[in-house]
């Protein structure tokens, strides 16, 4: 029986026998470097964004009244505290604790799983 080689759209290499993992491997591990240098990206963004929004709010909590300025003041803690959360842990770290978040708080979750998707729906049909 003869086999013959053929190329299809994607590149693999396909015999009359069946198609060759070479290819989907490495398409894969491409696909898997894409993914982790743009959570990375996403992750420095995230950090950057945090330090300069935490740098603002304690510009203006200082220029504030004394009321509202206490009130930007536990605000940009927060975000300081988020931002040196964000830096110190890994992305799988922060998966970890989002999974036991979600374990502890399973309706909350729910809850807020169902309202993110609603707004996503209304956001993608507008």
């Amino acid at each position: 029986m003869a086999q013959t080689a053929q190329q299809d759209k994607t590149g693999t290499q396909r015999t009359g026998t069946g198609t060759t993992t070479g290819g989907i491997m490495d398409t894969a591990k491409d696909v898997a470097g894409k993914v982790g240098d743009a959570a990375s990206g996403a992750v420095q963004t995230v950090k950057e964004m945090a330090g300069d929004a935490a740098s603002y709010i304690g510009r203006q909590a200082h220029s504030a009244t004394s009321a509202m300025g206490s009130g930007m003041r536990s605000v940009g803690g927060a975000i300081e505290s988020g931002q040196k959360y964000v830096t110190e842990h890994s992305v799988s770290d922060m998966a970890n604790d989002l999974a036991g978040v979600i374990r502890r708080n399973p309706i909350p979750a729910l809850l807020l799983a169902a309202g993110l998707g609603f707004i996503m729906a209304r956001a993608m049909r507008a």
